[in-house]
């Protein structure tokens, strides 16, 4: 150890904790003033705790460096806490006593039977042999106050590490977890739960597999999270019944791998909250996907969604084989990751929210609620779910087909039609406010059937897809094998399987998926950002000419029409293309 050997100052450490100080500013929710692992280890090497042993303590050479040699194996966060709250006089005492960083954390107790100064210092750590409230002989001599703010500072630097070898993790309701602010920290409500946006620091998440992928995070920057965390409402003992549940499916997740199954980082319990921890979606979800502008169709377009569309059904096809089911599957539980600083056809498709979304069907079918959201759970629910006679169908595999069906019926729609033509279809379905299904009641045949409005968009592409080519499989697909009844309605594996088939004949032949009719659809669809008009299927068309004279058509039969759906602006133009069936374009003033 040499004389110009730096110390170890209260300023050092300060100035590399981050976050705003305990009295500062106030952090964002869930954010504390902490000190990173990878600061604290550059700080607590030998030469320098030893020089600040000798400076502050006028200790000797030979016991500094015995004093360094304990720091370093075994003691960094207790040097650093003696440093930060100036009582390192006492690491003498300390380290004859064998306190070490497995101690803590500690607290104190005033006035225990017993006790002769009135007080008493026990550790917190349960995993600890005999009692988690052991008295810890090396503060025998320190007043409260020392005793006080120790136990108060101690927590900047027990920010624990996350380890991808580890899932479930406990901690006192005291402790400082490693996140710090991300641009939008603000909370999304969800059914149970609250999500937030934030960073956790690089320093504090252990992986060797990563389970955060190269492709969704930076390699040396912190890493953005979205920590959920369950409402403080209902009965202790059904929330905790959740927690479980959640836990146990999340945990099965992990183990699959899929790339289209969502993989937590983490869950854990503070005092008596509790958290789920998962990467950030930097895409937002499927549903965000279909509000954006999605410029026009091509080539790489369309094997992009066929491709997500394959990863989707063989994500849902390996959770049932595992013995769960989603039970929730919509486009806002379909998150985008690793399309924020590019294109949508960068990013991978990951279902999300299995748990959670089972646990809020059961329970809101329990009290006979219905969701609140336009488009939300109940959407894209089965009839099953809803029979006219005998008991709800809830646990099959099949469930989950149907509501994939939905989901790939919109994600075609937006794909060939635009933004604008998805909220057409959204019209079309929620023609009746009392019904907001894929399927529909119906009182002459004493049974749930296709909502008509799904079964003419499906007449629909098939119509626009004359030609054999992937996609028309998939449509036949959706009508044939997902939005059927159960009975008929094909389990998410043997979905997979035909999916698989379809897939091979693209592998055959690359213009399988790019078709003519794709060519066609592409050079007609105009981006959902240009302000043109929406498409709909209507029977009567009423049309404003130039001159300003109403004209009104009555067609024999529903025919393809473009039909402005945001203002009703008066329409100046119809043409037939003699190439189609009958289909008739309108451009806006």
């Amino acid at each position: 150890m040499g004389d110009s050997t730096a110390i170890i100052s209260f300023e050092d450490i300060f100035f590399r904790c981050v976050n705003n100080p305990d009295g500062g500013e106030p952090n964002p929710k869930e954010c504390s003033f902490f000190l990173p692992q990878n600061e604290a280890d550059s700080l607590v090497v030998e030469d320098k705790v030893a020089a600040t042993l000798v400076k502050l303590l006028d200790m000797s050479t030979e016991d500094a460096e015995k004093s360094a040699d304990y720091v370093v194996k075994f003691a960094k966060k207790v040097f650093l806490t003696l440093l930060y709250t100036d009582t390192i006089e006492f690491i003498d005492e300390l380290q004859t006593a064998g306190f070490k960083d497995e101690h803590l954390p500690v607290c104190y107790t005033q006035n225990p039977s017993g006790a002769p100064t009135g007080h008493e210092v026990c550790s917190l750590r349960p995993e600890l042999p005999s009692t988690s409230r052991v008295p810890l002989e090396g503060f025998a001599n320190w007043g409260l106050r020392k005793i006080a703010e120790f136990s108060q500072k101690q927590w900047i630097f027990l920010c624990p590490v996350f380890d991808d070898t580890e899932f479930i993790y406990q901690f006192s309701k005291e402790q400082r977890l490693p996140f710090m602010p991300a641009v939008n920290h603000g909370e999304g409500a969800g059914h149970f739960g609250l999500v937030q946006r934030l960073k956790l620091h690089p320093a504090h998440y252990r992986t060797g597999s990563s389970s955060i992928r190269s492709t969704d995070r930076g390699d040396d920057g912190p890493i953005e999270v979205a920590l959920k965390y369950l409402l403080q409402d209902g009965r202790p003992a059904e929330r905790e019944k959740f927690y479980k549940r959640e836990m146990d499916t999340l945990q099965m997740m992990n183990k699959l791998n899929n790339r289209h199954l969502i993989k937590a980082i983490a869950t854990y319990k503070k005092g008596s909250q509790m958290y789920f921890l998962f990467p950030w979606a930097d895409g937002g979800n499927l549903e965000d996907l279909f509000q954006k502008g999605q410029g026009r169709l091509d080539e790489t377009q369309a094997k992009w969604a066929f491709t997500q569309m394959i990863g989707l059904s063989a994500g849902i096809s390996e959770l049932n084989s595992s013995k769960f089911r989603h039970g929730d599957i919509k486009p806002s539980n379909i998150l985008c990751f690793g399309n924020g600083a590019g294109t949508f056809n960068d990013c991978r498709l990951v279902i999300a929210d299995v748990g959670l979304a089972k646990f809020h069907a059961e329970y809101t079918r329990n009290r006979n609620k219905s969701t609140t959201t336009r488009h939300g759970s109940m959407t894209y629910e089965p009839p099953e779910v809803f029979p006219k006679t005998g008991r709800a169908i809830l646990s099959t595999k099949r469930y989950d087909t149907w509501s994939l069906g939905c989901v790939f019926l919109e994600f075609l729609i937006w794909l060939l039609y635009g933004g604008n033509g998805l909220k057409a279809f959204y019209e079309d379905l929620n023609k009746d406010p009392n019904n907001c299904r894929f399927w529909k009641d119906s009182f002459w045949l004493g049974q749930q059937h296709r909502h008509p409005a799904v079964s003419r968009w499906i007449k629909r592409l098939k119509a626009d897809l004359r030609h054999p080519s992937a996609f028309r499989d998939l449509v036949a697909t959706i009508k044939k094998s997902m939005l059927v009844r159960i009975d008929g309605r094909k389990s998410s594996k043997d979905l997979h399987q035909e999916l698989l088939k379809i897939q091979d004949k693209v592998s055959d032949d690359p213009k399988y998926l790019y078709s003519s009719d794709l060519e066609r659809l592409a050079s007609r669809r105009e981006p959902a950002s240009g302000g043109t008009v929406d498409q709909g299927i209507i029977k009567n068309l009423s049309i404003q000419l130039s001159s300003g004279k109403p004209v009104s058509y009555v067609l024999d039969e529903p025919s393809h029409v473009f039909r402005n759906v945001f203002d009703d602006r008066a329409l100046i133009s119809i043409y037939s293309d003699p190439g189609w069936r009958p289909q008739y374009m309108v451009f806006q003033r």
